[in-house]
């Protein structure tokens, strides 16, 4: 009788493991799909794609070493330069580095999005509200090409 509740335990704690592993990799994927639509939102000047992954409190900062300030958009700053093409337009290739998950809802991702224009860092926080995923902060370096 020890061998089979040994044996139901060891079967159970298993079972456990594997589905938190495969709720991780799940999120994991949730998240990289919305930096992607943001990258995709961007290059082709979709704001309506942007208006969903984009959280209400969106902020963008960049901390370009060459200014003396800090630049700070909000998320209807934001999308009015995507949507006037001030910004945006570039195919960029997306190269999501780290993705670590803090309490199933809560979650950091290091980014790195190359383009024929410029080429961005970036770190991204991101909140799960409901099933979805957004992006409520995004901390941006770029290099621009001539």
């Amino acid at each position: 009788m020890k061998k089979v509740n040994l044996k139901l335990w060891m079967l159970a704690l298993a079972s456990f493991c594997f589905l938190t592993n495969l709720n991780a990799q799940n999120m994991k994927k949730e998240i990289e799909a919305t930096i992607s639509s943001y990258a995709k939102g961007g290059d082709n000047h979709d704001t309506r794609l942007l208006q969903i992954v984009l959280h209400e409190d969106y902020r963008l900062v960049w901390n370009d070493k060459t200014k003396p300030d800090l630049f700070i958009a909000d998320k209807a700053t934001f999308i009015g330069n995507i949507e006037k093409k001030v910004w945006g337009g570039d195919k960029r290739k997306v190269d999501i580095k780290i993705t670590e998950v803090f309490d199933d809802n809560n979650a950091l991702a290091r980014v790195t999005m190359t383009g024929a224009k410029a080429d961005f860092e970036s770190v991204y926080t991101l909140v799960r509200q409901g099933n979805e995923w957004k992006i409520l902060h995004e901390l941006v370096t770029a290099k621009f090409k001539q």
